[in-house]
């Protein structure tokens, strides 16, 4: 399952595995379809009247969650991803994919988050970033959630 969309990575891998003749399932708000960027490489198009309507559908449907390198919006549904399973929302999965170095940065600010206090370094189990794809399976195959204190801060 992804965002929907013809471009960037997600929407490579979409055509790919189609390809392959696997499914795939799109979920894409009606916004991004009249910009003409839905994806022609859905098993199946699931449509949202918003993008808040497509995150929760994506939410509810996914088993896991892996960031690969993107734009605004993938960061932006990374930290909600993760903010909602520090606050207990969820208990699934959560693979950041450092493919060529590309969230370097972005774990010296989670590293910054910790540091100065602003979460706690417990909080890194939330998530797992691994440059490498075998890593990231091997993690999805045997994750098993950690319990968080009733606090979260």
């Amino acid at each position: 399952m992804f965002g929907g969309a013809n471009v960037g990575i997600m929407g490579k891998i979409s055509r790919c595995v189609l390809h392959s003749n696997s499914k795939v399932i799109g979920v894409i708000p009606e916004n991004m379809i009249k910009a003409g960027i839905k994806s022609d490489s859905c098993s199946e198009a699931i449509i949202t009247k918003t993008m808040r309507e497509r995150k929760q559908k994506m939410e509810y449907l996914s088993d896991v969650f892996c960031i690969l390198p993107g734009g605004f919006g993938t960061f932006e549904e990374m930290f909600e991803i993760i903010t909602l399973k520090q606050l207990g929302n969820h208990t699934k999965p959560v693979v950041i994919f450092n493919i060529n170095h590309f969230f370097d940065e972005l774990i010296k600010i989670f590293d910054k988050f910790y540091d100065e206090r602003f979460a706690k370094r417990m909080f890194e189990s939330l998530y797992y970033i691994t440059d490498k794809i075998e890593d990231g399976i091997g993690y999805i195959k045997d994750y098993n959630q950690k319990s968080f204190p009733n606090k979260w801060y």
